[in-house]
């Protein structure tokens, strides 16, 4: 029923808010969002008010956002679209971004909050909501993009899907006001990077694998498993660096890093839900265990698109870039008594090492692979 009806309501409302003449496109993407953002907050909040026996806040978290971005790509909403207002390549992309940012943040504000008033909410549902928000998003999103768009728009979406995904999650202020647990270290923040990106990448990897035909597990070079990863894993790491920042939480090094972390967890697990896993190998086993000929490809794509789309989010944040003369560094040099010639400068810059693809992990413990509802 949640699917059903918020898809309905977005298909409604697409067709005439991108149809309007006097709503530009901008106000047409935020009232988007807004919408998105006021669906999935009340969806949670109502479960909280009737004590739905038996429903987890992560699945009407799941059905609500696969509800939005299913309607709002719905193929009677966009053809109601003024072809005037903007090229439809940027607009399907851009609503994409929309539709999941508001739908993670208007869930995760919900369960943050409930959780200063219900012993039963803690870390780990709110972490399951943000997974399967952005989950529910991303399958939608790129399934209707297969179905009914053009292939060259299939990567983009997937990318600003992830990107709208983990950037609502992570900016979410609401997440300030959640007692943390004794003995974590890290922000909540920093684990909903983990989190958001696990459920985008899932779902992006598990619908464009099983329904364009990739074969990751006997294939080691499945090109349509590896630019799925690459998409995502650009579009989740660039959002959580730029929503913890907005939310002040956070150091932008292991946002990347739990980012990258969620993605190939994510991406491993969707691809095998595709193929060859299901949910009960999880139980017993993780991604280390998981058989996929093309595993290895992956792993090098995401983490060179995390460290591209790390840069990327660096260099659009209003940092202070400081200059420094080369009268100071001369001064420099002579106070550390520093030659060019004879100082060995190995112990300031370390000699490059062969690192395992798990090394920089922020997060020990196995997070719940669950298939898209």
């Amino acid at each position: 029923i949640l699917k059903s009806t918020t898809s309905g309501v977005l298909t409604g409302s697409t067709g005439v808010i991108y149809s309007d003449s006097n709503i530009t496109f901008d106000q047409a993407i935020v009232l988007s969002e807004e919408l998105s953002y006021s669906l999935s907050n009340y969806g949670i909040k109502l479960a909280s008010e009737n004590n739905l026996a038996g429903i987890e806040y992560n699945d009407i978290a799941e059905a609500i956002s696969f509800g939005v971005a299913m309607g709002g790509h719905s193929e009677s909403a966009i053809s109601k679209i003024n072809p005037q207002l903007s090229n439809p390549y940027i607009m399907r992309k851009l609503l994409s971004k929309a539709l999941s940012a508001g739908s993670s943040q208007g869930a995760l504000t919900a369960i943050a909050n409930l959780s200063a008033n219900d012993v039963n909410v803690g870390w780990e549902e709110i972490k399951m909501v943000s997974s399967q928000s952005a989950k529910g998003s991303m399958v939608a999103n790129v399934a209707n993009v297969i179905y009914f768009g053009e292939d060259e728009e299939l990567l983009p979406i997937i990318n600003f899907s992830a990107q709208g995904a983990s950037y609502g999650a992570t900016s979410t202020l609401a997440l300030n006001n959640v007692e943390k647990p004794q003995g974590l270290t890290e922000d909540l923040t920093v684990e909903i990077a983990r989190t958001s990106s696990h459920g985008s990448s899932l779902g992006a990897t598990f619908t464009t694998v099983s329904i364009k035909g990739g074969n990751p597990v006997t294939n080691e070079n499945d090109n349509i498993s590896n630019k799925t990863v690459q998409a995502v894993a650009y579009g989740a790491t660039i959002g959580s660096i730029l929503g913890a920042s907005e939310s002040g939480n956070g150091d932008p090094i292991i946002v990347k890093q739990a980012a990258k972390q969620g993605v190939t967890e994510g991406s491993l697990i969707g691809s095998g839900f595709a193929t060859d896993y299901r949910e009960t190998f999880f139980l017993d086993n993780d991604i280390d265990d998981m058989e996929l000929a093309a595993k290895k490809n992956m792993i090098t794509s995401i983490t060179r698109l995390n460290a591209d789309a790390s840069l990327e989010a660096m260099n659009s944040l209003a940092t202070k870039k400081v200059k420094t003369s080369s009268r100071d560094m001369l001064l420099l040099i002579r106070k550390f008594n520093i030659s060019p010639n004879t100082t060995n400068p190995a112990t300031i810059f370390q000699r490059p090492t062969k690192k395992k693809s798990a090394d920089d992990f922020p997060f020990e413990d196995k997070f719940p692979a669950a298939t898209p509802i």
